[in-house]
């Protein structure tokens, strides 16, 4: 893909049924209305699924990925919504941050959390932005409950 310009992010997964190519905009708006053009010309492949942007995941497998790449259990964290005029805002309570993590880090964690638990197109089609924060008292939701108050649907 780099060889023809398309310097996208992308994973490639399977179902046992079918590959799933995912395209990601990395929460990019104008990349994002590139890949939907190129999906719309992408020719019908066998057993493959082509989708443009991250899809929605069990919880299970967001604390998994989580787990792996930031070396936090979800089950440990807390949350909470702040509604302002047109952008909601989830933050992330971690108990501690034995890692010190970088505002990079922190961005990039939220970011994969986000966006395999709900969906990325969902958080950016629904102005949803994130923060990491430690030991924040406030947060009071669960992450399954969080899921459930912004898209009114129970995770799996």
């Amino acid at each position: 893909m780099d060889a023809n310009g398309l310097e996208w992010c992308f994973d490639v997964t399977s179902d046992g049924k079918c590959g799933h190519l995912i395209l990601s905009p990395e929460g990019n708006h104008d990349i994002a209305r590139l890949i939907d053009r190129f999906l719309e010309c992408a020719p019908e492949l066998p057993r493959w699924k082509l989708f443009g942007g991250r899809q929605r995941k069990p919880l299970q497998d967001v604390r998994a990925i989580i787990l792996d790449f930031y070396y936090l259990d979800l089950l440990e964290c807390s949350c909470q919504i702040r509604y302002d005029v047109d952008v909601r805002t989830v933050q992330l309570s971690m108990p501690d941050d034995p890692h010190q993590m970088t505002e990079a880090e922190k961005v990039g964690l939220i970011n994969t959390f986000l966006w395999h638990a709900i969906g990325e197109r969902f958080v950016m089609d629904s102005d949803i932005r994130g923060e990491v924060l430690v030991a924040a008292n406030h947060c009071s939701l669960s992450v399954f409950d969080m899921v459930t108050e912004l898209t009114g649907v129970k995770p799996y």
